[in-house]
């Protein structure tokens, strides 16, 4: 189970990438290596925790910014790390210094946001990655197809609009693109 090393999992809202990444951080911890979770500061959804629409969830610790980091994981062997894609550019810095030290870094954040565009720090996190999990929901609109994006179902062009209400699964063809 333990290898240093990234595993970054990706997908739209609503796919399981949370559910994923505390079925992962469960298994480090039955295997009792130190592990230590984080979460930005914008997501207030559930608290002090990450938690996935299952019911599942781990403690986690609230953080500003990605080099908060490296000042809470020098005794921990495996990091994970949820709705990275709040994060800055800096994360993937952070999550190399992590790797090259030896620990596994376990990343979960959205693979784009509501116009189809990349998240500043995902691209770069998937082209580091040793490991890459895409997950899909199902649509919510023609319920047959892969859903592979995140609809804004609210006005805005603000990239960061934090909820679950506020967006739907979709495919590629009942994506509906915004104006």
């Amino acid at each position: 189970m333990f290898s240093p090393g990234l595993v970054v999992i990706t997908g739209p809202m609503f796919s399981g990438k949370s559910a994923e990444l505390i079925r992962r951080l469960t298994i480090a911890k039955i295997a009792k290596l130190e592990v230590r979770v984080f979460k930005p500061a914008v997501d207030t959804r559930t608290g002090q925790e990450i938690r996935s629409r299952e019911g599942s969830f781990l403690p986690a610790m609230i953080i500003k910014n990605a080099e908060e980091i490296l000042e809470h994981t020098q005794s921990v062997r495996v990091v994970g790390i949820d709705e990275a894609h709040f994060f800055s550019d800096g994360l993937a810095s952070v999550v190399l210094k992590l790797v090259r030290s030896g620990k596994q870094v376990i990343v979960a954040g959205l693979n784009l946001d509501f116009q189809e565009r990349p998240f500043p720090s995902m691209p770069e996190l998937l082209a580091l990655a040793d490991e890459i999990v895409q997950v899909y929901a199902l649509c919510t609109a023609c319920n047959e197809r892969v859903a592979t994006r995140s609809q804004r179902l609210i006005p805005g062009d603000e990239q960061y609009v934090v909820g679950d209400a506020e967006y739907a699964a979709r495919c590629l063809v009942c994506y509906k693109t915004p104006v």
